[in-house]
């Protein structure tokens, strides 16, 4: 007499073998689109900010360096970009040489740049210390 079910059992167990290869593919492929996203949404948000710097950097009513840097540190929003992250660099249209930001003139070229050290969650979960630099810049002229 044969026995009903027997082959049930069998599949249940493959069932948890393919289960147990196939979750943890599942869970990288996951953790990195995660991690894929918060790396690309911090570089735009970089990118947003040091635009911000500039356009407030080619304004003539713009009192100095310490202004556009504020205006970087805050339009990043919860990213922590420090006021020293941010470099500011005035060329002159006529001659193509570096001078200061309070020398600036209409038709002088102004760029804003500044870094962000991205660290990913994933390698602080496995004790990893990787960190990534995110650099962003602009260069407007002054009006």
């Amino acid at each position: 007499m044969a026995r009903r079910g027997w082959g049930r059992d069998g599949a249940r167990g493959q069932a948890i073998v393919e289960f147990a290869i196939a979750f943890p593919v599942f869970l990288v492929m996951v953790m990195g689109l995660l991690e894929g996203g918060r790396l690309v949404w911090s570089y735009v948000t970089l990118s947003h900010a040091v635009q911000e710097g500039g356009r407030t950097a080619v304004l003539a009513d713009t009192s100095g360096e310490s202004a556009v840097k504020s205006k970087v540190v805050a339009a990043a929003g919860p990213l922590t970009v420090a006021t020293g992250n941010v470099t500011i660099k005035v060329t002159d249209k006529s001659s193509g040489t570096t001078k200061g930001f309070r020398a600036r003139d209409v038709g002088d070229r102004v760029e804003v740049k500044a870094t962000f050290a991205f660290t990913p969650v994933v390698t602080s979960l496995f004790g990893g210390k990787t960190t990534l630099t995110l650099t962003g810049s602009t260069e407007l002229m002054v009006e």
